[in-house]
């Protein structure tokens, strides 16, 4: 059983994904996404959060993943939780949820 955490910051935002797994199987996917939205308008704080509906959407629709956003003073975080298994894989892999390259 392991557990490995990978951490990055692209275009403003923070992204901690850590990742579950038991033997060679990866079991569990945690995504936090961060933005510092301290400098935006309003209407630009809408627009993000508007354009975050979609993938809300898509990821209620697979068994075993949650999706939130949470908004906390100055910062937007987008929290997914996956629960994997053979078919929701396929799913979000399916759905381009999930990035995979051969």
């Amino acid at each position: 059983e392991q557990t490995a955490t990978y951490k990055t910051s692209s275009n403003g935002v923070e992204i901690t994904m850590g990742i579950h797994a038991v033997d060679d199987k990866i079991d569990n996917i945690h995504q936090e996404s961060a933005i510092d939205i301290s400098g935006y308008s309003q209407t630009q704080v809408e627009a993000i959060e508007n354009s975050t509906k979609s993938y809300e959407e898509k990821f209620a629709e697979i068994e075993g993943v949650t999706y939130e956003i949470k908004k906390e003073d100055d910062k937007l975080t987008e929290i997914i939780d996956i629960k994997l298994n053979d078919d929701n894989l396929q799913e979000l892999i399916n759905s381009n949820l999930l990035p995979v390259t051969e």
